[in-house]
Parts: C-alpha cells; structure tokens; sequence
C-alpha cells in the first residue's frame, strides 16, 4: 500500500522517475533532474550514490557555459548548496551547487568542457556531513581535478548502499531468530579501497624567455564581447567628441565633505556618482541622448526614465553594472547603490539583473590613469561617456595662467540617432554640473 501511495504521489505530481521503491526503500536511479525540479531533494537515502547536476545558470535565457574550474576534489566532503564548479557563460559566471551532502566519489567532466543544463558535473555518495569536514577544504581552495579516466573502475550499479545492508542484516537477525538456527559470525570487514589513481595531465611548464607558443579556446565572456562589438561596429555610426573638465570645485566638495558624508550616510562620496547625477540631469536636457535606435523594427525606443551603466573594478577586472533612476535618486542614494554592487563584485555574488538594460554609459578609465580615449558603444546604449585620471594642468583662468585639476571627457554616440550638436550640447551640460557641483543640487 505504502508503494501505491507514493507510486501514485510521484505520478500527479509529475516528478521525474528519479526513485524507485524496492524492498520498502528508496533506491536512487542516478539520472539528471530537470531544472524546474531543482529544489526537489529528496528520495536520496544515506549511502546512495546521486550525480550532482547543472541546475542553474544565471538566467532563463543561458543554456550552457565552459567548466572553468571544480571548487572540490575526489574525496571530499560536501554540504548542500555549497559550491563544487564555477561556471562561465557568456555573460556571467556562475557557481554550481551541490543538491544534497555527502562525499564526492568521481568528477564527471573535463575542465574547459561545454556543459549544458542538467548535465551531470560530479557523483557524490549521500550522507551526513559536519560543519568541521565541510570547513577543512574551503570552497575556491580545492585543487581542480578532471575525470577519472577508465583505468580507474567504477563500482558497479547495483553496489549495495548503507542503508540497505542494515536493513537486510535487520530482517536475517530476525529470520534466524524465529527459526531458531545460530546467529551468523559477523562478516570480516572488507579491506579499505585503494585510493584513486590522479590521471590528470602535469601543469604546462612555462621556461621564462621561451617562444613556446599554444591555443587556448576563448571563454564564453569573451566570445560574447567580440561579437557585441563587431554588431556594434556594423550597424551603428560612431562618432565621438572630446571636452575638457575643471575638476577644482568637485574635488574640493568631496575633500571638504567626504568624512561628513560617509560619517551621516555610512558610505563615502565618489566623483562617480557626481558623474551620474551630471549625466542623468544632462539626459533630461537633451532626450535624444536617452533613447534607441529598433532595428528590427525601424523604430526608436524612447525611455522615460535613465539607467546607467558603471564599470566597478573586481578580483577578475572589470564589471559593468546599472545604476536604476538615477534622475530620481540623491547623491546619496547613488552611493548606497553603487556600493552595494561594488560589494556583490567583489564576493562574486552579481546577478544579470544588476547588469543589464542600461540606457546610456560611463566608462571610468582614471584607474588605470589613462590620458583620453574612446568610449564602447553596446546596445541598448545610443550613448556613452569616457572620464580619465586627473592631472593638474597649465589653463587660462580670467586671463591668468593657473594649475588646475583638468580631466578629459570624451562621448560617443550613434550618429543614425543623436546629431552632432546635441552630443555636444550633452557633454557641455555635464561639464558645467561637474565644474560647478551646486547645480546638481539647484537642478541648473
């Protein structure tokens, strides 16, 4: 009866065959379960062995990315949701999670593979794991290991779990016991298994002024970003025009508030988010800057509100993320935002979603000092912005030569959609604000 009910349980719910019933146990048939069905975990057992698979990779609309690295090794110990691989995709990478905990018995794939949703990335043998063991080997920390190859023997598929052992030597007790005969000698332990032999190939040495030389497949990331930039330089007019920027009067605001600001509001005050609101109210001006151009449907795209697109740096370069309504936001609410994000960079816990739809860009090359250069163009993004380092410079003041921090600003645009003099008139705008930082607050 016990079976009917769950047999006819698992049939209405139209949950995948991953279970059978034997014997009045669960007995784990290892076959992938389907991402709607990710967040059922059970009919797994302690000592059956399940394999771990792909059940997520950052958006509905990614189906695949490249194993870049597995975060656990044969013979360790993990918990459930804790990360096994990383994953990259073409737009993000992603950490895998495990979907029970236990101890992984075998890598399934080889680094650099292409792996789809539902694909099967380690087998694991179900069981109960302490906080203590899953600490020993942190995630990230783990030496990344490829498949085992066939000279190592996988244990057959009918090999006998834990539990079911128990249960069999359970019902002979018994049976031995009614019938009177002589309990059974206890079975000699069977000898430990010998460890697994590591195929993996030696690292690449590298001899220091060789002209060795080697292929390596472009990441996903990558690929992605070439062919954005190649659509971007087939359908769209690019042109761009520079402008010079008095950075005296915002750099004195952020000295002479920085520590009140950050003291009030908990973060500190960045020329980035200066160069923000300068932009947002700069878009307000001039709406053409704000919209886009529908290819597909010769039409434009016009946007009521101003998204904008930051590069934040990151442990792995550069991540672009969006700043939401920054028309409607304070100063201090950017700044709230832009750390929030800076901080999910920075513990790789970025989402899509804080990365795309943008509606125009800046583009921070002052790190890294650069004098001027050229801004990217991606769509959906008509325009975007280039600000560099700030060096002091020799400039005419009233007549008078002075040393002033001067910052070079450089635009580009598609020129199919915003004509030359309101590209100008839109760097020109946020010039002033930034010159002149108490227009921002005045609304001029």
């Amino acid at each position: 009866m016990a079976a009917a009910r769950w047999a006819l349980a698992l049939r209405a719910a139209r949950l995948p065959v991953s279970a059978r019933l034997a014997f009045g146990r669960y007995a784990v048939v290892n076959r992938p379960v389907p991402r709607w069905t990710s967040q059922v975990r059970c009919f797994a057992n302690v000592g059956d062995v399940v394999e771990v698979v792909v059940t997520d990779l950052g958006a509905e609309s990614i189906t695949e990315g490249t194993l870049i690295e597995y975060t656990v090794a044969v013979g360790d110990s993990v918990k459930k949701d804790q990360a096994i691989a990383v994953i990259e995709t073409d737009k993000v990478s992603v950490d895998a999670k495990s979907a029970y905990s236990g101890k992984v018995l075998e890598l399934l794939q080889e680094l650099e593979a292409n792996v789809v949703l539902n694909q099967p990335l380690i087998k694991l043998e179900v069981g109960e794991v302490s906080s203590s063991a899953a600490a020993a080997k942190p995630a990230g920390q783990a030496e990344a290991a490829a498949p085992q190859q066939a000279a190592t023997q996988e244990a057959p598929a009918t090999a006998t779990s834990p539990f079911a052992a128990g249960l069999r030597a359970a019902q002979e007790q018994r049976r031995r016991a009614v019938s009177g005969e002589a309990p059974a000698a206890p079975a000699a332990s069977a000898p430990s298994a010998a460890p697994v032999a590591d195929n993996r190939p030696p690292p690449r040495s590298v001899v220091p002024g060789s002209r060795e030389e080697h292929r390596v497949p472009l990441t996903p990331i990558r690929k992605r970003i070439a062919t954005r930039l190649k659509e971007t330089q087939k359908t769209m007019a690019l042109l761009t025009s520079f402008n010079e920027v008095d950075m005296s009067n915002a750099l004195a605001l952020q000295k002479e508030y920085s520590e009140l600001f950050e003291k009030t509001h908990g973060v500190r005050l960045t020329i980035t988010s200066l160069v923000a609101k300068a932009m947002a109210a700069a878009a307000q001006e001039v709406p053409a800057i704000n919209n886009f151009i529908l290819d597909n449907s010769n039409e434009v795209l016009k946007r009521e509100y101003v998204d904008i697109s930051v590069n934040v740096p990151g442990p792995d370069g550069d991540a672009v993320v969006v700043l939401r309504d920054v028309e409607k936001q304070s100063l201090e609410q950017v700044e709230k935002t832009l750390h929030e994000l800076s901080e999910k960079v920075a513990d790789g816990s970025l989402a899509i979603e804080d990365m795309v739809g943008g509606t125009i860009a800046v583009q921070d090359f002052g790190p890294v000092g650069a004098l001027v250069g050229m801004p990217i163009l991606t769509p959906p993004q008509s325009v975007a912005i280039a600000i560099h380092a700030i060096n002091d410079r020799a400039v005419m003041v009233d007549g008078k030569m002075e040393i002033r921090p001067q910052m070079y600003v450089t635009i580009g645009y598609d020129h199919r959609l915003v004509d030359g003099r309101e590209a100008a008139t839109f760097l020109v705008s946020v010039k002033e604000k930034l010159q002149d930082p108490r227009r921002l607050v005045l609304n001029l």
